[in-house]
């Protein structure tokens, strides 16, 4: 084995490679030369040949925040029009929900958004169904267990009622799966629409 590969191979095994910024954690991973998009601790092989493409996109319901999908729905890529870079999202949001998304092929600017180190601040207007009292405003904003995991947002507030739903405005730093509805859910609330407003 050549030490190019075994430094590679090295490189794989900390967990510091990407492909279209996803950890490689299979050595041999092939790639698509001109299509996937590879880093090494963020920095992209090849960047100064590449032109930086930044993209905001409001993200429609009904798609899902990946490149492709097995089960043939509708991905954001299908949302872009005139982009010739591939680019990926940061971050994602999930099927159901919709607002503001960044897509870029810019991996350091990437993982500055991503990692948890820099706090970045994403704001979510969520309607749920039923009147959400004080006490279950306080149990929000104190946190909840949910599968081995304390979930607790920055802050949360209610922005306004309607006719046995209200809108609700929360604050998150931490990026886990379904944050928003598994915390809803553990104090008994059910997501009408989520909207992310900023992030």
């Amino acid at each position: 084995v050549s030490q190019s590969r075994r430094k590679a191979e090295e490189l794989i095994s900390q967990g510091r490679v990407k492909i279209n910024n996803k950890v490689v954690n299979i050595l041999g991973t092939k790639i698509q030369v001109g299509v996937d998009l590879v880093s090494v601790d963020g920095k992209f092989i090849g960047r100064d040949s590449q032109e930086q493409v930044y993209v905001v996109l409001n993200k429609p319901r009904g798609c899902v925040t990946t490149l492709s999908d097995p089960e043939g729905r509708k991905t954001v890529l299908d949302y872009l029009r005139g982009i010739n870079e591939r680019v990926f999202p940061v971050g994602r949001l999930d099927f159901h929900s919709e607002g503001l998304l960044i897509l870029t092929n810019d991996g350091e600017i990437a993982q500055q958004i991503m990692h948890p180190t820099s706090r970045v601040v994403k704001i979510y207007e969520v309607k749920v169904f039923g009147i959400v009292t004080p006490d279950l405003l306080a149990r929000l904003k104190a946190g909840v267990e949910d599968r081995g995991e304390f979930l607790k947002p920055k802050f949360v507030r209610i922005v306004k009622f309607l006719h046995n739903k209200t809108w609700l405005e929360i604050e998150l730093e931490e990026g886990k799966n379904r944050l928003i509805r598994r915390l809803c859910e553990r104090v008994g609330l059910s997501i009408d629409k989520p909207l992310i407003v900023t992030g």
